[in-house]
């Protein structure tokens, strides 16, 4: 049997060669691992919303407000927005005065969750206008709505 010299291979160009590929090869593969576990960590998860009305009674009963009837109420939450919508009829024998308003969305213990913003513009007497106001975010504590003027 004849004896391998370890030594004089390792010395030879061609091993030192194909070994320092192999460690290139090593160091490169471990940094593109590492490099890819840090892209996958830093994606945030994708959040799983859910599409829901709000259906309580203290939020889609009919509301008078300054002579302002608020019928047809619905906040529906659709890919993590809540909107709200509703039918504002001025009742008032004279123009509406009262162009913005405040819908605070409040939960269980009566506490504003929520202030929404909405334009319902110059009404004449029994005119009809349509509030539309979104927000980001489920609000699914919330269980009833009050409305008041937005004097800002």
């Amino acid at each position: 049997m004849k004896n391998i010299n370890i030594k004089k291979i390792l010395n030879s160009p061609s091993a030192k060669t194909i070994l320092t590929v192999i460690l290139l090869l090593l160091i490169v593969i471990s940094v593109w691992l590492r490099t890819g576990d840090k892209i996958k960590r830093k994606q945030p998860e994708e959040k799983k919303y859910e599409t829901f009305a709000h259906t309580d009674s203290g939020i889609v009963s009919e509301e008078t407000f300054e002579g302002l009837k608020v019928t047809n109420i619905s906040l529906i939450t659709n890919k993590g927005y809540t909107t709200f919508t509703a039918s504002v009829t001025n009742t008032n024998d004279t123009d509406n005065k009262i162009e913005n308003i405040y819908i605070d969305l409040k939960d269980k213990d009566d506490n504003v969750v929520i202030s929404l913003k909405g334009y319902i513009g110059t009404l004449k007497p029994n005119a009809v206008t349509t509030v539309t106001t979104q927000a980001k975010g489920e609000f699914k504590n919330v269980v009833s709505k009050s409305i008041r003027e937005c004097i800002d």
